[in-house]
């Protein structure tokens, strides 16, 4: 077996090599479409804000029954996700509540004249989530301070007829109804999250690229290795976007680990190639090799990771797990189909020099 596997890897690059280069040029732009055009990557809920509940029961659950109970409360977004042993359910937002909240940021912003109006339109849309709607005060401010306090005390009404609903639903007893889980984040807090994530990413990328130059003091292979990371990332969030895997902070540490990974591979790939015992085509062979072997590995772990976890619906699990796995897809083309070839290249034309 491993005889066959050695034959193979020889004969990988003992033709035009020069051609795997297409290959990844040609996925480049169709990932990008996919991640960021269509179908485009969704946001979670710790990204963009929205409502995540966690209920937990050990009794069947009719999630046709549940969606339709969900379905009178006009909420955005809305996903049910059974999982062993409950529920999880999440959206964005019921949508007269979220025009309130909307209203009430405009109004903040506005002329006296308009914040009144807008003041007046944000007590009518309450008047289906408040059992009394107060006197609407004429002066503008203190319009809107009103406003504020009728619209947390709408909010507070909503979640208690949500939650009154989902327990009627699933017939929960007094001790289920205590383990009910709530994670609210605001659309304000999940922006501060996205900025955060996006510095602390931008942050490992820059570092990562100082390392690899500081190590090699090559151009072209430092490139080369940015470059087979960043088809990893796009891979990834293309097969989020098909497969509706929301992008989260949770998807965001699971890239991280990618790009570690990715460059691993590669700084092997480049040592080797560098510091050849052979001719560069039976250097690059033999990374093949090993690089197989250590990406095969971890292939089956996170495939068994990504099962398990679906067939128990541990989300956060699977996310993890499918990002990597989809990842570590993508580090098989870029890295033996475009870095190795780029490497050769390259230290074909320095000899020549």
């Amino acid at each position: 077996m491993f005889d066959k596997i050695s034959k193979l890897t020889d004969a990988f690059y003992a033709g035009n090599y020069k051609r795997y280069i297409l290959l990844p040029l040609a996925l480049f732009p169709v990932l990008a479409f996919i991640a960021f055009v269509f179908p485009g990557l969704e946001k979670g809920i710790d990204v963009r804000g929205g409502t995540l509940i966690i209920v937990r029961t050990d009794k069947p659950i009719d999630i046709a029954a549940l969606e339709n109970t969900l379905s009178e409360f006009d909420l955005t977004e809305l996903k049910v996700v059974p999982f062993q042993g409950g529920v999880q359910i999440q959206f964005a937002a019921n949508k007269k509540l979220d025009e309130v909240a909307n209203l009430l940021a405009l109004a903040k912003e506005s002329q006296p004249e308009e914040r009144l109006r807008l003041c007046r339109e944000v007590f009518a849309k309450l008047d289906d989530f408040l059992p009394e709607v107060p006197e609407i005060p004429e002066e503008p401010d203190t319009c809107i301070r009103k406003a504020f306090e009728a619209f947390s005390e709408a909010e507070n009404s909503f979640r208690t007829k949500l939650d009154d609903a989902i327990i009627k639903t699933l017939n929960l007893s007094e001790k289920e109804k205590e383990k009910i889980q709530h994670t609210v984040v605001s659309p304000t807090l999940g922006k501060l999250f996205w900025e955060h994530a996006l510095r602390v990413f931008f942050i490992a990328a820059v570092l990562i690229i100082i390392v690899v130059f500081l190590f090699f003091r090559e151009v072209i292979p430092s490139l080369a290795i940015i470059a087979a990371a960043s088809f990893d990332i796009l891979s990834a969030l293309a097969f989020m976007a098909i497969f509706k895997i929301p992008f989260s902070l949770t998807a965001i540490s699971a890239l991280l680990m990618l790009v570690g990974y990715s460059v691993d591979t590669d700084i092997m790939l480049t040592t080797r190639i560098f510091k050849r015992a052979g001719t560069l085509r039976e250097s690059a062979s033999a990374s093949l090799r090993t690089g197989l072997t250590m990406t095969g590995t971890t292939l089956v772990a996170v495939t068994i990771m990504a099962i398990l976890s679906s067939l128990w619906r541990i989300e956060i699990i699977f996310n993890i797990s499918s990002v990597l796995l989809f990842g570590l897809i993508g580090d098989l083309i870029s890295t033996w189909f475009m870095n190795a070839p780029l490497l050769m290249w390259y230290m074909e034309r320095k000899s020549k020099r």
